[in-house]
């Protein structure tokens, strides 16, 4: 029988407390003596739900959601299986199950760090993301978020524009990209590094699935690095569920005046590392063997926005109307920013504006145009149709 039917299996029964179920399988030591068990009243904290999920053996709801998995491109790693992420191993609270599309990612070789902050950014909190997570990955470090809009989003897509390894962790399954219109975001990060979650196929993006996912961000990486955040914010969550598990916390100061951002200050002088810049970050594993990426720019060319030639209104390009082939395949926020450029080059804050549409949709259309060769940033955040 397959391991992870088992596995599988275990995390089905949602009627037992996740502190119950690590006492369980520390107590089996294995999967399969769990699944023969046929008396679980040695065991307090189980309900009489949960043990009549225990007795229910079946596996068919298990067999079902392996081939679903496979159905849409993913695979499954279970806590016994080498290529399970070490870090997360030892965690409180592990999950036993990880749905997983993408590549297949040396754990062990990479230096892990989570970015997080709210979605409601200001130009300030975008910059520094910018600058410092572009920094980042351009040193060979390996970006964690959550693909949530705004800092999360921000994160990913600064990771993917130097062409580095990306990890996303849903709070939904494989199958439910959310927010729906990042499903372009969603593959390319598949594409340059994996996409996880530890909820099963067909999993809505519920509100109790979030702080779920925070533990496996957190989890995930050496170190946590809050750019900005309220006083009450998962961003917090994360930070408090990476200090649980003995992981590192650093903060980027927020604007004192700037009270919805608060919370990053707070955690400064609760204990956090304040950095400015990506090496304040990797000064703090000198152990890890990490190769940057190659082409990679300086942390200072990155904090001036030097990816190319700059100019006060990058390319100018002929206003005519888009041919519908070059718009096949694109979502409604690429299809529309690429009409607008056909008209000439625009300032990320111009297209926002223009669009009526969030920064943060607009970063992730944008990268996403890029990576298809659609687009490109002539410096400062200036963006231009690019000729094919």
């Amino acid at each position: 029988m397959r391991n992870d039917l088992y596995w599988i299996w275990l995390t089905l029964k949602n009627k037992i407390q996740s502190r119950v179920m690590v006492n369980i399988v520390d107590y089996f030591g294995s999967v399969e003596e769990i699944y023969k068990c046929t008396d679980f009243s040695p065991f307090t904290g189980i309900s009489a739900a949960g043990e009549k999920q225990l007795l229910d053996k079946s596996l068919d709801e298990a067999e079902k959601i392996v081939r679903r998995t496979e159905d849409i491109g993913g695979y499954i790693v279970t806590i016994d299986d080498d290529d399970y992420p070490f870090l997360l191993r030892n965690i409180a609270c592990p999950p036993y199950v990880l749905y997983m599309k993408g590549k297949h990612m040396d754990w062990k070789r990479l230096l892990t760090i989570t970015v997080v902050g709210t979605r409601n950014y200001s130009d300030y909190g975008r910059s520094a993301t910018e600058y410092i997570t572009g920094a980042l990955a351009g040193a060979g470090v390996t970006i964690v978020s959550g693909m949530a809009r705004g800092i999360d989003a921000i994160a990913g897509c600064a990771a993917i524009r130097r062409g580095a390894e990306t990890v996303a962790v849903l709070g939904s399954g494989l199958d439910v990209v959310y927010p729906h219109e990042y499903k372009g975001f969603y593959n390319a990060i598949s594409k340059n590094g994996v996409v996880m979650t530890e909820f099963p196929p067909g999993t809505r993006p519920l509100r109790e699935n979030f702080p779920r996912r925070n533990r496996i961000m957190a989890g995930l990486s050496y170190g946590v690095i809050v750019m900005q955040a309220p006083e009450k914010s998962g961003a917090l969550i994360t930070a408090a569920h990476a200090l649980e598990n003995g992981r590192d916390v650093f903060a980027v100061p927020a604007d004192i005046f700037s009270f919805g951002h608060s919370g990053t200050n707070m955690l400064i002088q609760n204990g956090a590392k304040l950095i400015i810049s990506a090496e304040d970050v990797i000064a703090e594993y000198p152990y890890m063997h990490i190769q940057p990426l190659k082409g990679a720019q300086s942390d200072r060319a990155v904090k001036s926005g030097a990816e190319g030639p700059a100019g006060a209104g990058g390319d100018i390009v002929k206003k005519r109307e888009p041919d519908e082939k070059l718009l096949e395949g694109l979502d409604e926020n690429e299809a529309c920013i690429l009409k607008l450029l056909f008209g000439g080059s625009k300032h990320i804050d111009e297209i926002s504006r223009e669009l009526d549409m969030k920064a943060s949709d607009t970063n992730v259309a944008l990268t996403m145009l890029e990576l298809q060769g659609l687009v490109k940033n002539s410096g400062s955040n200036i963006f231009s149709f690019k000729e094919i």
